[in-house]
């Protein structure tokens, strides 16, 4: 059963569903549905959606148990310490019925590492469990998605303004700035010769997200909804997101989709692997790396 560290979002609480869900296919084990919903008023005062609690929206998955039958296990059974490797073989010492609560957070349980190459797996569980609502908004925007740009811009609480350059280096948790975005997709559109389409999605205000939003052939998803959100992002053909987002990386992971973000910010911490079509790399728009910048045309090309 995965269980969330109160007050994450979705990005962050992905790597124990995960972890859960590879280590209950690998081993016959019964999953066990968790509490996806997390009360955060602040979240919902400040970012001004009721989404960014998780709530509203995942179902049980088929033949899944409910997360109440984790309340009678660690009541009746015994609870067995989460392994550090998902190779390690689950035991029972005491009882005839045991617990695993995958809760683990940071550095590998953190990571995509112990889940490489289960992302037709994961992303099949996880869209099996979306509720019908959501579903419904992903198939209005999936066969846009399908020729374009994914563009993330998080603004939710926790995220800040840099006060100076060099905070964007220092710290995960600043905002990219929006003069960024903006240059990044002028420069991969002059590369590939046309207005590629651009799929935004972001939790920001139309006023936020004004300067990318005048830019041509923009889409942005509404309503916003984390799930359909970071799905949607997968089917893209190239992702520009947001440095140190969790979010960000499992769009790019999910879809093993080439994928740049602001310098200083790269997605390695998480252990995110290549994509087969490309890189997951910083990209400075003033400066593309030939190598890397090469295959974006190619990417476009109709």
């Amino acid at each position: 059963m995965p269980v969330f560290a109160r007050g994450t979002g979705l990005g962050n609480r992905l790597f124990n569903w995960a972890r859960a869900q590879v280590y209950a296919e690998k081993f016959g084990i019964e999953f066990i549905s968790p509490i996806w919903f997390s009360l955060r008023f602040h979240q919902v005062l400040e970012a001004g959606s009721i989404h960014d609690t998780n709530f509203g929206l995942f179902a049980s998955g088929k033949n899944e148990h409910g997360h109440y039958m984790g309340v009678l296990l660690k009541i009746f059974g015994e609870v067995i310490p989460e392994p550090i490797m998902l190779s390690e073989q689950p035991k029972l010492l005491h009882k005839k019925f045991g617990l695993i609560q995958f809760s683990g957070v940071g550095g590998d349980y953190h990571s995509f590492i112990p889940i490489a190459g289960e992302q037709k797996f994961l992303c099949a569980k996880l869209t099996s469990i979306v509720r019908p609502k959501w579903k419904n908004v992903i198939s209005n925007y999936d066969e846009y998605a399908s020729t374009a740009i994914g563009v993330h811009i998080r603004y939710g609480r926790g995220f800040r303004e840099a006060e100076k350059k060099e905070d964007i280096f220092l710290k995960g948790t600043i905002k990219t700035p929006s003069t960024w975005f903006v240059d990044t997709l002028k420069t991969i559109r002059d590369k590939a010769g046309f207005d590629v389409p651009v799929l935004l999605v972001s939790d920001g205000a139309l006023s936020e997200l004004a300067p990318i939003l005048k830019l041509r052939n923009i889409k942005l998803v509404r309503p916003a909804c984390p799930i359909s959100d970071l799905l949607l992002l997968s089917r893209t053909r190239l992702i520009v997101g947001s440095g140190g987002s969790s979010f960000s990386a499992w769009a790019s992971y999910l879809g093993e989709i080439p994928t740049f973000v602001h310098p200083g910010q790269c997605l390695s911490w998480f252990g995110l692997p290549k994509s087969p079509s490309g890189h997951v790399c910083t990209f400075d728009p003033a400066n593309p790396d030939g190598d890397i910048f090469g295959d974006v045309g190619a990417i476009f090309k109709e």
